[in-house]
């Protein structure tokens, strides 16, 4: 009897994708209805997925890593001025600089809605090893 040799983890791929760079779990932790394992998200997808967990964690909220997040929900309760627009760019471009070594920013614009009850950030990024650019939009909320 011989040994099985697989290559390229070709048993355990749940995607079509040739190569696999980046990898993670999928947030919603919904198992594969056919392989029952859970559900991943990989390459831009998955940076992407990472990018708005680190915007929407707060500094502290993850025990021993106190420098990871953003912070920007105190940003919420203060009025959106041009200044505090510019301020929350400066902490998005800060935060992904000093978190997210796979991505490249290449357009951030911080807006709100014209009610001024929603803060809208738009972020056009690029990872390192592809460089076709992707967009994320976070979309932060006022509760009253």
């Amino acid at each position: 009897m011989g040994a099985r040799i697989i290559k390229n983890n070709q048993e355990y791929k749940q995607t079509d994708a040739d190569f696999e760079l980046y990898s993670d779990f999928d947030n919603m932790f919904l198992p594969n209805p056919f392989t029952k394992q859970l559900g991943r998200k990989t390459n831009e997808s998955s940076v992407s997925q990472s990018l708005r967990n680190l915007l929407l964690t707060n500094k502290y909220e993850r025990r021993r890593n106190p420098d990871f997040g953003s912070t920007l929900s105190k940003f919420l309760f203060e009025p959106f001025s041009p200044v505090i627009l510019g301020q929350i760019k400066t902490r998005v471009e800060k935060t992904i600089k000093n978190n997210e070594p796979r991505v490249r920013i290449l357009d951030l614009e911080v807006t709100t809605d014209s009610q001024e009850q929603t803060l809208i950030i738009d972020l056009r990024f690029a990872t390192v090893s592809a460089p076709k650019p992707e967009r994320l939009r976070v979309t932060l909320n006022r509760v009253r």
